[in-house]
């Protein structure tokens, strides 16, 4: 019982999350543009998803979260050099 009632609330603070980032992309995007921010805001929750996925596969594997965090180390790299790029060329 005990643990219904704690996997219950779990859910109700994930649903409220996801609610109050449904609020806060509305509130700075508006209505028109809402849509689209909001399929690119759940596009990185798919991708975050994967990052489990990822870790638990590597350690499975190799019995070892290294190859994952060395895999999200260069995705961290690479996100980085095209942040910088797109700022670079936006201020020129």
């Amino acid at each position: 019982m005990l643990s219904a009632q704690c996997h219950g609330e779990t859910l109700m603070l994930n649903a409220a999350k996801i609610e109050t980032r449904a609020i806060i992309i509305a509130h700075i995007f508006g209505r028109e543009a809402f849509p689209f921010v909001i399929r690119f805001a759940f596009l990185f929750l798919i991708l975050q998803i994967s990052g489990y996925l990822i870790a638990g596969r590597s350690f499975d594997r190799t019995g070892s979260y290294n190859p994952a965090y060395a895999l999200f180390f260069i995705f961290d790299i690479v996100a980085a050099m095209l942040i910088w790029s797109i700022s670079k060329s936006i201020s020129e």
